[in-house]
């Protein structure tokens, strides 16, 4: 079995790859793509400092699993934006991705054309966010 640190670590250095992903992504215009990987890198960062606890998971949806271990570990406000972002993004998961069609009284969903810019650049701040703070929570805390 693989130490905790260990896996966190792989999981940082997984968050920062898809952080790096989404924002060549941006570059490129391929919106809905790089809120996917936006969305990504805010998971495996939160999924990091779960692995610090033993805490390992296969849900994509992980920010509850973050809000009820680490509630008191940080600054009320700092921890508020990590779980906001980190819901916002994770609506986006499969959204971004796949065209929706199931409800024919609605207009299909096609991610590639949905996305703005503005909502791929709110989410690359989010991300970035997400990943810049539990970065500073894992190294002030000597894990």
């Amino acid at each position: 079995m693989f130490e905790a640190s260990k896996i966190s670590d792989a999981f940082i250095t997984e968050s920062r790859l898809d952080l790096l992903s989404a924002k060549l992504l941006f570059d490129k215009e391929i919106y809905s793509r790089a809120i996917y990987f936006a969305q990504q890198s805010s998971e495996k960062a939160i999924k990091a400092c779960l692995a610090l606890r033993n805490i390992i998971s296969g849900e994509h949806k992980v920010t509850a699993f973050f809000e009820d271990e680490f509630r008191n570990d940080f600054d009320s406000e700092v921890f508020a934006e990590i779980l906001a972002n980190s819901r916002e993004l994770e609506v986006q998961g499969i959204k971004t991705r796949y065209p929706l069609f199931s409800r024919p009284d609605m207009p299909m969903w096609i991610p590639s054309q949905e996305y703005t810019e503005e909502d791929a650049r709110e989410a690359i701040r989010k991300s970035s966010f997400i990943l810049e703070s539990l970065e500073t929570f894992i190294k002030s805390h000597n894990v």
